[in-house]
């Protein structure tokens, strides 16, 4: 399908930093009854601190890249995410882990769906949010670098996280950080991913001790099988003062009979999760009820283009554009890059869109 000439403006093309890399291997022991199977890491922006210690003894510290980066167990390999020279587990490799008989531990489930099932693993914009956020280029658009600049004091809400890779990173940086998803998914994926990537008190350095109040009321009526009554789930991520925690979400019903209203907003995200045009308006509403309560609040959008001549059921870009402007909202290209997933024949674009209700 043709995309529209603004999304490819040459001057937005972001190739990938050199400084983020990402990479996969498989799970020992193949995951927790099928929950698992792979995992999947990232670097995180190396601090002033940590570019003094890497020129004192750059050949010491590449043993100990582990400190500076994070890591999320996935049910499947990442798609269109990799570069060449990174780790990847392979299908072989991958398949061999499988039990094919096995059902989905899952498929029962109040609200999970096939399409579900895809937030269980790592897609493509997730790096491009990543890299366009966190790691500065010299050709960066003004507006990209003013979004950065004061990104670590925001307030983001993500939706359709997933394994929750992308607000996991922005909690590192420093800003607060509420991931959502569908039940299933914020308690056997998001969940325990960050329980893995928490910091320890000791290892804060912050003068914000306490979790921040709107994060623990977003999540205060969470009830998981394994959780206990006076169970934490508000988050200490990364050593820049950032938290994170969860909520569930379910774009097909209303927001507010979901999480308690927030209404001090600075950011929404959504990476690659409107790949069908059902998931795209439903997403829509739900971010159309959190502009409603958050006037300054901007979605910032990942998506990657796919073949298909379904124009009824897959997205495109023209679909997306032709859904934010009937809702009378501005949509901006701030980032795009190409990417090439298993099996396709040439390369497809992936894009970073900035998203919001124009002033009335």
């Amino acid at each position: 399908m043709s995309v529209p000439l603004f999304a490819r403006d040459p001057s937005n093309f972001r190739p990938s930093p050199s400084e983020f890399q990402c990479g996969e291997r498989l799970e020992e022991g193949g995951g927790d009854v099928g929950i698992g199977g792979v995992v999947f890491f990232c670097t995180l922006p190396r601090s002033n601190e940590d570019n003094n210690s890497s020129d004192d003894d750059e050949n010491e510290n590449e043993n100990e890249i582990s400190d500076n980066q994070l890591i999320f167990s996935c049910r499947d390999r990442s798609c269109g995410v990799l570069e060449k020279q990174e780790s990847a587990v392979t299908n072989e490799q991958f398949e061999a882990t499988q039990n094919s008989t096995a059902v989905d531990p899952f498929f029962f489930d109040t609200g999970y769906t096939l399409a579900g099932r895809t937030g269980f693993q790592v897609w493509s914009g997730t790096r491009l949010l990543i890299e366009s956020l966190l790691f500065p280029l010299p050709d960066d658009n003004n507006r990209l670098i003013t979004i950065r600049k004061s990104l670590s004091t925001k307030t983001i809400l993500e939706l359709g996280a997933g394994v929750g890779v992308v607000g996991t990173a922005l909690a590192a940086s420093g800003c607060q950080v509420l991931l959502t998803d569908l039940p299933t998914l914020a308690e056997h994926s998001l969940l325990p991913n960050l329980i893995c990537n928490r910091k320890i008190e000791g290892e804060i350095r912050s003068s914000t001790k306490e979790p921040p109040t709107w994060l623990r009321n977003a999540s205060h009526e969470l009830d998981f099988e394994e959780m206990e009554d006076d169970d934490d789930v508000v988050f200490p991520i990364g050593n820049m003062g950032g938290w994170a925690s969860i909520a569930t979400v379910d774009w097909t019903e209303p927001l507010n009979e979901q999480v308690s209203s927030i209404s001090s907003l600075d950011w929404i995200i959504a990476s690659d999760c409107v790949w069908l045009v059902s998931m795209l308006e439903s997403l829509l509403n739900t971010v159309d009820s959190l502009f409603r309560n958050n006037e300054n609040a901007r979605l910032l959008l990942s998506f990657q283009r796919r073949d298909s001549t379904d124009s009824t059921r897959f997205s495109s870009v023209s679909s997306i554009v032709n859904s934010v402007q009937e809702r009378e909202w501005s949509l901006d290209c701030l980032a795009w890059n190409f990417v090439r997933q298993e099996g396709d024949n040439e390369p497809k674009e992936v894009f970073v869109f900035e998203i919001a209700p124009l002033k009335r």
